[in-house]
């Protein structure tokens, strides 16, 4: 089941009542997330704006001509597909071989990957209500940056300095995961090469700050956060509406995540283990893996 949100949903949140339960639950097992962290997490409150709202994420590719690079990029990652020393050589091999492929799955969606016109507009309401909101740090600027089509961290990063952050002026920005579950193989990765750009870039490691350089804020997940409980609460409540009432109580739940290899499982990486049920509900609830990963043995079911 698609559930779409939208700004307002999410900045504002829903139905207090439908989300309570919700909440309780996830709150119930927060103990099962992640905790990797990396160190740049400064607590910038009380500074001025202009503040950058980067929104980072995995990308995909918006014309079918982009998708050989994009795949390219994808294979060559070690935080999301690890291969080892082989991953210089067995990455380009797997990405040739699928490129047309996938370009034909694209190519039956509309000819490409519609996330970065939906990003670069989300990032932009947001930064509206942020400036309504949080005076104090306007202007609120938007950004994204993806890992593996463009725009990539390094334009995102280049524009950035372009823009007259850092280069001796500081100013203050805010790494935005759009992934709601920390996962080392994909809120780590984009995090990973922000640093890679900013150190290349910047002359800074990710711990390092000072001397006009830009100063970072991490926002790097938020699976229980209420406005975003809320939304799938009053989204779930909608569509349930639209069943009769004597197929509404056979109804069931089925909430899907993406696979993991086990080796990062193994390594302690529990984001597939973030509840997603109502302790109030009478309905049966499941929970599915999808997108196996075929190089590496997954995670199941």
């Amino acid at each position: 089941m698609a559930v779409r949100l939208t700004t307002q949903q999410f900045s504002k949140g829903l139905s207090r009542r439908a989300a309570a339960p919700l909440v309780s639950q996830l709150a119930n097992h927060a103990r099962h997330l992640a905790t990797p962290v990396h160190p740049v997490t400064q607590d910038a409150t009380g500074s001025k704006g202009p503040t950058a709202m980067v929104f980072l994420n995995m990308g995909g590719p918006s014309t079918l001509n982009e998708v050989g690079d994009f795949l390219s990029r994808l294979f060559a990652d070690g935080d999301l597909i690890p291969l080892g020393r082989l991953q210089s050589y067995i990455g380009p091999l797997i990405s040739a071989r699928r490129t047309p492929k996938i370009q034909k799955q694209y190519d039956a969606i509309g000819g490409g990957s519609p996330i970065r016109k939906w990003s670069e507009y989300q990032s932009e309401e947001m930064c509206k209500i942020l400036d309504k909101i949080c005076p104090e740090t306007a202007p609120h600027k938007p950004y994204v940056a993806f890992r593996y089509a463009d725009p990539l961290t390094e334009e995102m990063y280049t524009k950035l300095l372009a823009d007259g952050f850092g280069n001796g002026k500081g100013g203050r920005a805010v790494a935005f995961t759009q992934y709601p579950q920390y996962s080392c193989s994909t809120t780590g990765s984009s995090l990973n090469e922000l640093w890679k750009w900013r150190h290349r870039l910047e002359g800074k490691k990710a711990s390092e700050t000072g001397n006009g350089t830009i100063t970072w804020s991490v926002i790097d997940r938020w699976p229980t956060h209420p406005g975003l409980v809320e939304a799938f609460a009053q989204n779930i409540e909608a569509k349930l509406a639209e069943y009769p009432e004597e197929r509404r109580r056979n109804a069931v739940l089925l909430f899907s995540a993406h696979s993991l290899p086990m080796d990062v499982v193994n390594r302690g990486m529990a984001y597939h283990c973030v509840p997603f049920s109502s302790s109030s509900s009478s309905l049966p609830i499941k929970q599915a893996i999808h997108t196996r990963a075929r190089l590496l043995p997954p995670f199941k079911p």
